[in-house]
């Protein structure tokens, strides 16, 4: 029962979004049936191997964004702190990195269970 709802509930919405969205239309009200038939098995079928390739991307551009935030950080603090300096965007980044995987070490070290 909760399948066959779900599926009314896809074709109502693929409906309601065929009337709003003018670059998209339909012949007959029986093809939005379709439209979220087709859409339903490709959710069942496609859609799990495509969060898995998605988690490379995902996960690179977070530790792209972590280094960039800690960059930042470190800029901010050369600006900040009389006596540190922090020349070149590659050495900020090294700088990131190195200190990075020296917490992760060292609270792996104190914290362990």
């Amino acid at each position: 029962m909760k399948l066959f709802a779900n599926f009314a509930l896809s074709v109502i919405a693929a409906f309601i979004a065929l009337l709003l969205l003018p670059g998209l239309g339909i012949s007959q009200y029986a093809i939005a049936v379709f439209i979220a038939l087709a859409i339903g098995l490709a959710n069942i079928s496609i859609k799990p191997l495509l969060l898995i390739l998605s988690i490379i991307p995902t996960f690179t551009t977070i530790v792209l964004a972590l280094f960039f935030f800690n960059g930042i950080i470190i800029v901010l603090s050369d600006w900040l702190i009389e006596g540190f300096t922090a020349e070149g965007t590659g050495y900020v980044i090294l700088f990131s990195g190195v200190v990075a995987v020296a917490n992760w070490g060292i609270h792996r070290l104190l914290w362990k269970k």
